[in-house]
């Protein structure tokens, strides 16, 4: 559990979201601000969520990926754009939409692949 959590904080993950927070945040002209970096690292280790629950329930039910239940391309990303605009706006839902996009490309590229139209295609 101690080795998940260290690749968790230094994985290409957390680099991808302190990158994406800075040149969003310049972008947007916004100045360094805590809440919006733990909002853009939140953002992109989202689909991986339910890393916990599969980890308990792996063996019981023959899970082979945590990804069929967390990575939902079609229901993340109207999702979180309509959360983060109602928390901050533009900034924040862009910034949200950006992070978790980048992760699930970044999940794309590995051996299990991602289903980009699931849960409505096989594809």
């Amino acid at each position: 559990m101690v080795k998940l959590a260290i690749r968790v904080l230094t994985g290409i993950d957390m680099s991808v979201s302190i990158l994406l927070y800075v040149i969003i945040s310049m972008l947007f002209g916004e100045s360094f601000n805590i809440i919006n970096l733990i909002i853009a690292i939140f953002s992109t280790h989202l689909p991986d969520a339910d890393i916990i629950p599969f980890m308990f329930l792996r063996k019981r039910f023959s899970l082979m990926s945590h990804r069929p239940i967390g990575h939902h391309f079609l229901i993340l990303m109207p999702a979180m754009g309509i959360i983060g605009y109602w928390i901050g706006g533009a900034y924040i839902s862009t910034l949200m939409a950006t992070c978790i996009l980048l992760h699930l490309i970044h999940d794309s590229t590995d051996i299990v692949g991602l289903r980009w139209l699931s849960p409505f295609s096989k594809t």
